[in-house]
């Protein structure tokens, strides 16, 4: 369990390790990046969205790797499922099983959301196909869970590179023409306008591509799938993108910018605040009462301190 937060270490490091969320939470908000990532502070309580989307796509890993070991025959979707339970409650690790049970996120509704989406997506019939690449050692991987670390031009305070890291559903190609894919499942209340708008310039996905290219897959093209856990109903929409390179190129450019506006406010031990729509979005910022204290030292048995590693395995 993550132990309560006492005081504030002056001599904290930036991290080297840099990860979209950290990234677009800078942007937003220098100074929760300072609490969130410096001081790794965040609140008690766990998130039944990150449980639900932790145990999909564990889920989905499992079975589309099951799938992957017999590429000439389908496999049975309720022996997919099968497959597929045993990685998402895992995954779900030490979040209560009735977690916000009245939810629509709650495990019950993510591993039916299993099932139905092999009836929509069987992973034999899936327009998406992962590649299986051959390893220098004869065996055999399945590009799901696809991830990445790459070294970047700009150096963190240590003297060594920072170095963007990241990790996707899935690297595939489709199945009428081989063209290379990124496919990336996200678990939603909601599938609308607004949920397909939302990854037209989606700097995560941009970032994805980036790694892509950086690693030899020359990749422009994003699947992204939503699954809409609903209280009474449960819908999925696949969504293709396309990105033109200059946006690519942008983004990197960008990424560069704000490592090195980043060191300059770590140097100079000042972190600004927003006062602006990062305060209240999504339902508030969690560091509110942070950032509103006099003394915020005073108020630090109000979090826990959980060090956010981009670089974890599930």
């Amino acid at each position: 369990m993550p132990s309560p937060a006492t005081i504030l270490d002056p001599e904290a490091p930036l991290p080297q390790f840099i990860d979209s969320s950290m990234l677009s939470t800078f942007r937003s908000c220098p100074r929760k990046f300072f609490w969130q990532y410096v001081h790794n502070l965040r609140a008690p309580g766990s998130s039944i969205h990150l449980a639900a989307g932790s145990a999909f796509a564990a889920g989905l890993e499992s079975l589309r790797n099951f799938q992957a070991l017999h590429p000439t025959e389908p496999i049975h979707a309720e022996v997919l499922w099968q497959a597929a339970v045993p990685a998402a409650l895992k995954a779900w690790n030490d979040f209560p099983l009735d977690l916000m049970e009245d939810s629509p996120k709650n495990i019950h509704n993510v591993l039916y959301a299993l099932e139905l989406y092999l009836n929509e997506f069987h992973p034999f019939y899936d327009e998406v196909q992962p590649l299986v690449i051959t390893q220098p050692d004869g065996s055999q991987k399945v590009t799901t869970e696809f991830s990445f670390a790459i070294p970047l031009p700009v150096n963190h305070p240590n003297g060594d590179p920072f170095i963007y890291v990241g990790r996707f559903d899935l690297l595939g190609q489709y199945k009428v023409n081989n063209l290379l894919v990124v496919l990336d499942d996200k678990t939603t209340g909601s599938l609308g306008p607004y949920w397909l708008k939302q990854w037209d310039m989606r700097g995560q996905f941009l970032g994805y591509l980036w790694a892509c290219r950086k690693l030899g897959y020359n990749v422009s093209n994003v699947v992204v799938r939503g699954t809409g856990l609903l209280k009474t109903d449960t819908n999925f929409l696949s969504h293709p993108l396309s990105y033109p390179d200059i946006l690519i190129e942008r983004w990197e450019q960008e990424l560069y910018n704000s490592l090195e506006l980043l060191k300059a406010f770590h140097s100079q031990n000042y972190y600004p605040y927003n006062f602006a729509d990062a305060c209240s979005s999504y339902g508030g910022c969690p560091m509110q009462q942070l950032c509103q204290a006099k003394e915020p030292e005073d108020w630090l048995n109000n979090y826990v301190v959980e060090k956010w590693n981009p670089v974890a395995e599930d």
